[in-house]
């Protein structure tokens, strides 16, 4: 039970710190939200028998690593590592961290890695029924972006119509489909 009490207390006090680097980044306070994200990482790590990597912790190296790349926009791989770490504490099948990582990829050149991890992220929306996203077509919107910039407009288009069937009133689908005809 003393267990149970210090999870609870540990994810409340990372919730927090959570949060509060939310509310920095909305205000373009880069170094602020890094720094809570930072520590809401530290105390979830440092009571990780408790309760192991959870969603909060990956939202935390999201954030941390989005931050980081507003921060570097010269040195985008700063970031990268950062959502690197991500990955390997907190482990695949986080949409959050898998789409930010899928970001950092495209502003380091790494197509090919983003498009894994959008196609890794359109999975995540597709077979978790619990999850807040699920059937989210913007995963698929992004893995047709990166067809279209490599020319590969046919292939771009079949990521639209799957974008489409997950979602028939997403407006954007649309937008882009009247885009890809036009290229």
């Amino acid at each position: 039970q003393e267990a149970g009490v210090l999870c609870t207390t540990s994810i409340a006090k990372a919730s927090i710190q959570f949060h509060l680097a939310q509310l920095h980044l909305s205000r373009n306070h880069y170094s602020s939200a890094i720094q809570l994200a930072q520590g809401c990482i530290q105390v979830l790590e440092s009571d990780r028998n408790s309760h192991g990597p959870c969603e909060l912790m990956a939202n935390a190296f999201s954030l941390w690593g989005m931050c980081s790349l507003k921060t570097y926009p010269s040195d985008p791989e700063v970031g990268r590592q950062v959502l690197k770490r991500g990955v390997a504490s907190c482990g695949p099948g986080h949409l959050l961290l898998t789409l930010c990582m899928s970001d950092a990829c495209c502003q380091c050149g790494d197509i090919q890695g983003a498009l894994k991890g959008y196609r890794q992220a359109a999975r995540i929306t597709r077979w978790n029924d619990n999850h807040p996203y699920q059937g989210c077509p913007l995963p698929w919107v992004h893995v047709s972006r990166l067809y279209a910039q490599l020319g590969q407009f046919d292939l771009s288009y079949r990521q639209l119509l799957r974008a489409r069937e997950m979602d028939p009133f997403f407006v954007g689908v649309y937008v882009e489909m009247a885009q890809l005809f036009v290229q």
